[in-house]
């Protein structure tokens, strides 16, 4: 990817969404998986208890909004990306939910 590209992607939870990933990003975010399979995740987070199952979020109570999840989600779907390739990532400190990639 040239250094002047610049790529974009939205999140949208549904029945391709990775279990592994979205599990990786409640831990990122400080949550607790209390379980996990190729179509369920059961999660406690910010006061928060989730399920996401077969392409379903369903949050109750607290503080969680599934617009954090989605970021947390689009951010470990670019560190783990990354990590495939061998890439450096670096947040952007000029623009939030951006990421530099480097090789």
């Amino acid at each position: 990817m040239p250094c002047w590209e610049v790529r974009t992607t939205n999140v949208e939870f549904g029945s391709k969404t990775s279990t592994n990933i979205l599990a990786d990003a409640v831990r990122e975010m400080g949550g607790t998986v209390h379980g996990e399979t190729e179509t369920i995740v059961r999660f406690s987070l910010n006061g928060s208890s989730c399920l996401f199952s077969n392409g379903e979020l369903t949050i109750e109570g607290g503080g969680l909004t599934a617009s954090a999840l989605k970021d947390a989600y689009a951010s470990t779907v670019i560190k783990k990306f990354a990590e495939k390739k061998r890439w450096k990532v670096q947040k952007s400190t000029k623009t939030q939910g951006r990421y530099h990639l480097k090789k």
